[in-house]
């Protein structure tokens, strides 16, 4: 098992090793959209692995109520005109600097003048259409609540990401790259891309929903437990009460791979402090309707 290296207050991410080894089709969740979001239907379906990392255990099934959910990660587009109107200011901004990732290492580094504005360093700039990173939980709850929304919990992005398709170990099925094709962003030359991508460069699963895995890792509501999964309730689980490791990241980013980590399989699960922000991790936003 594979551990995504860590820094000075980043709390290490676990990789998976496969997902569930069940393939029955759950039947379609997606009834509606509308604002670039898609409503899923309340159901029921088996949450984590019967196979991978012990935070993914045991397989237990759960019973999630209707929730809307953003189809792409939010952009550096949508994130500035919140800052624009929200006069809001980051924590990698007060801090003057946060960490970065990059290629050709495998601990992120201190980089000063790193924000959301400059994700990969000082003299980097954001392309609109890409996901906004080196934004903190902190960031993206106060994202979400200015948009009158809020960040998903676990179970819902799991129930999401799986797009009707129960225990398959990636959002589209058990092969990384059907046919040759990547699916993803992940660590790798096939896929086109060296860091991120601009939402929608890959096929949506099957809820319509963009970047389940890769790209950049996406926060969640909860509050993340090593042994969560042993003691979840079995009716739209929401986490424990609170958490020295900080809240759930889920999906991976284009770090993984490589034999670095396997944070894009469905079921793979991570965590960080509620002010820590790299150049790998985002979010989506989900709304109760």
């Amino acid at each position: 098992m594979k551990t995504w290296a860590g820094a000075v207050g980043f709390i290490p991410i676990l990789a998976a090793l496969m997902s569930a080894t069940r393939g029955d089709a759950i039947g379609t969740s997606q009834i509606s959209a509308k604002d670039n979001m898609v409503l899923i239907k309340q159901g029921t379906y088996i949450m984590g692995s019967a196979t991978g990392a012990k935070n993914e255990q045991p397989l237990h099934s759960v019973s999630i109520a209707p929730f809307w959910i953003d189809k792409t990660l939010v952009t550096n587009a949508e994130f500035e005109r919140f800052i624009q109107q929200a006069g809001y200011k980051t924590d990698a901004e007060k801090r003057g600097g946060s960490l970065v990732y990059r290629y050709d290492v495998t601990v992120p580094q201190k980089c000063l003048g790193a924000d959301w504005r400059h994700p990969d360093g000082p003299n980097s700039s954001i392309v609109p259409t890409e996901p906004v990173c080196q934004v903190s939980w902190n960031d993206a709850n106060a994202f979400a609540k200015w948009a009158n929304k809020r960040l998903p919990t676990e179970a819902e992005w799991e129930y999401a990401a799986r797009g009707g398709l129960e225990g398959k170990t990636f959002p589209w099925g058990d092969d990384l790259s059907p046919g040759g094709k990547a699916c993803a962003n992940i660590m790798g030359d096939t896929d086109g891309y060296q860091y991120r991508s601009p939402v929608r460069s890959f096929p949506s699963n099957g809820y319509g929903l963009y970047d389940m895995a890769g790209n950049v890792w996406q926060m969640c509501s909860d509050y993340y437990s090593d042994d969560y999964y042993s003691k979840s309730p079995g009716s739209n689980p929401s986490g424990p009460s609170t958490s020295q490791a900080g809240h759930v990241l889920r999906g991976g980013s284009w770090y993984c791979g490589g034999g670095r980590c396997q944070g894009f399989f469905v079921a793979s699960r991570g965590y960080a402090v509620s002010t820590m922000a790299t150049n790998n991790q985002g979010f989506r936003c989900a709304m109760t309707p």
